[in-house]
């Protein structure tokens, strides 16, 4: 440390001695550290030195940075190391679901982010929004991981209803390995930076479908689905074996064989054995109205032959009720009437007698609120099929489109 220059101005006798002897005391040997003993200070050069050789990353803390006089950020202490989103360990997947006390405290504490729509200020989904019975098979499950991977750090608002349980769905899903993921997720054109499957209640949610491909709206053609793609990754197939082995997508897309050698050359996705589920707990855990969308694609009627068309004619009468339409639990015939429809393809929720006798509030609201839903896949689905039946020549461009006749009620 350099030496300071004594020079004490002529002044006041009692103010000399004031001044010689803090200078005096200035001298002592005891309050002159050694230059190898002094502390650096955070302006040394060396100071980020001394701090790495004396620290280890066990120890590190987060210190704030100031700014200074030029407006620059400068580190007024040891900055903390953190690693990125793909070096950390990842948690694993869901393997209960919320105690009723975790629940209401988690529901309490989030604060709708007004800039995303769905999530709450730390970017996860608002759980008071899953509203309806199967919502809540998504909301209830305890998610071992925090924070949402969202790509880039970039979130996205999750407005709709299969938005929000996707982005659930990514908090608790099963993640594959690095080098077998979806083949959009793979090309990193999706929301979050990781591919993950998901089940709820044991039950694998989009037809194998993973949460990133569900979120953007494109699980109708992720690769990861048997029924789009012959070639799904062995963990997929190991992971549905584990959690359903009643799923109707294995025992009709994949043998005894396959599913047999997929256990073999898989690597456990957990650590602990999830149960199965079987039929009969489905049944009950589904509602009425989903259980046959459960059971796989709809059979042909037994009266049809390659010489005979595999669907009826558009041209269809209305709905027939059941032989037992006689007993307590038939509809009442629909006396409201309505639109004709094709059977094939939809089953009214309204033929339902839990439903049409409104006696159960919360089973009528949740049938309300699917109905949304499927008003909007339906819509999406019918433009779907007018796009490509142009696009075949089956169907002409102006057999829909409005007419060039003049509109005689047209205001001049």
């Amino acid at each position: 440390m350099p030496r300071l220059t004594r020079s004490i101005p002529h002044s006041s006798p009692a103010a000399h001695g004031l001044a010689a002897a803090i200078l005096n005391d200035f001298d002592d040997p005891h309050l002159i550290q050694d230059e190898s003993e002094r502390s650096p200070s955070p302006n040394d050069p060396d100071f980020l030195q001394h701090v790495d050789s004396d620290s280890s990353d066990d120890d590190a803390v987060d210190i704030p940075y100031r700014k200074d006089e030029d407006g620059t950020h400068v580190r007024v202490g040891v900055a903390s190391r953190t690693k990125s989103s793909a070096d950390k360990q990842d948690p694993g997947p869901s393997i209960r679901d919320r105690t009723t006390a975790e629940l209401e405290a988690i529901m309490k504490a989030q604060v709708e982010d007004p800039s995303f729509p769905g999530l709450d200020t730390t970017g996860l989904p608002l759980l008071r929004n899953f509203m309806t019975a199967f919502e809540k098979k998504f909301r209830d499950m305890h998610p071992k991981r925090t924070e949402l991977d969202w790509g880039k750090g970039v979130r996205r608002p999750a407005r709709s209803a299969v938005a929000r349980r996707a982005a659930q769905g990514q908090l608790c899903g099963v993640e594959a390995p690095a080098d077998q993921k979806c083949t959009a997720c793979a090309k990193g054109k999706v929301t979050f930076e990781h591919c993950r499957i998901v089940f709820a209640k044991n039950q694998a949610q989009w037809d194998w479908a993973c949460a990133n491909c569900t979120f953007i709206g494109g699980g109708h053609k992720c690769s990861f689905r048997p029924d789009l793609f012959p070639n799904v990754p062995s963990w997929v197939i190991a992971a549905v074996i584990e959690r359903q082995p009643s799923s109707p997508l294995l025992q009709t897309y994949y043998g005894a064989k396959d599913t047999d050698a997929a256990r073999k050359s898989a690597k456990p996705t957990t650590s602990r054995k999830r149960p199965g589920t079987t039929p009969e707990d489905a049944d009950q855990e589904q509602p009425a109205r989903r259980r046959e969308s459960e059971l796989g694609r709809a059979k042909a009627s037994e009266g049809i032959t390659k010489d005979t068309p595999k669907r009826r004619k558009s041209e269809v009468g209305p709905i027939k009720t059941s032989e037992g339409a006689a007993t307590k639990d038939a509809p009442p015939q629909l006396k409201n009437g309505g639109p004709p429809f094709n059977a094939t393809w939809y089953n009214s929720p309204l033929e339902d007698p839990k439903l049409y006798r409104m006696k159960d509030k919360v089973y009528a609201l949740d049938t309300y609120n699917d109905l949304a839903d499927i008003i909007v896949r339906v819509t999406e689905d019918y433009g779907r099929m007018k796009g490509a039946l142009r696009k075949k020549g089956f169907l002409p461009e102006s057999d829909d489109e409005g007419s060039e006749e003049e509109n005689v009620f047209a205001v001049e």
